[in-house]
């Protein structure tokens, strides 16, 4: 396969270094927390073409404007536009503030991360996963929503 090579590359240098250590982001202060969905599955199903994350090179994002822009190749000249809000959640023209909990993770998960990968981090990543909230109703954000 082509991405082979690319693989290959990829394991030699992880093995040229001798500490790896993940990017994480994180939002400063708030943590992750259950925002409601006021996005139309109708609109982003019907759009074309589809607005899958990893296909955009640029995502522009306008205060005061109810829709995304962005492109598909660096090369692009137009944006397309995303127009992915419920109607009714446009008139009211706010977003509903998030539940004042963290969204957390299910514990399953959380369990795994935990054996499996903590003592591959340093110590000074410890401490964000032990102190991770648990939510047994959390989706798994590895998953597109095709998939569910």
């Amino acid at each position: 396969m082509s991405a082979d090579s690319f693989h290959h590359q990829v394991e030699t240098s992880l093995k040229k270094k001798k500490k790896f250590t993940t990017l994480m982001i994180l939002s400063v202060d708030y943590g992750f927390f259950m925002w409601k969905d006021i996005s139309s599955q109708y609109k982003i199903k019907k759009h074309n073409p589809k607005p899958y994350l990893k296909n955009m090179t640029e995502l522009v994002a306008t205060k005061g404007q109810h829709f995304l822009t962005y492109k598909t190749d660096f090369n692009q000249e137009d944006y397309y536009k995303l127009d992915f809000i419920k109607i009714n959640a446009k008139k009211d023209n706010t977003v509903p503030l998030p539940k004042l909990r963290d969204r957390g993770i299910k514990s399953e998960r959380k369990e795994a991360i935990i054996k499996n990968l903590l003592p591959l981090m340093p110590a000074n990543r410890h401490a964000f996963w032990l102190n991770l909230a648990v939510n047994e109703e959390a989706l798994d954000l590895r998953y597109s929503i095709d998939d569910l």
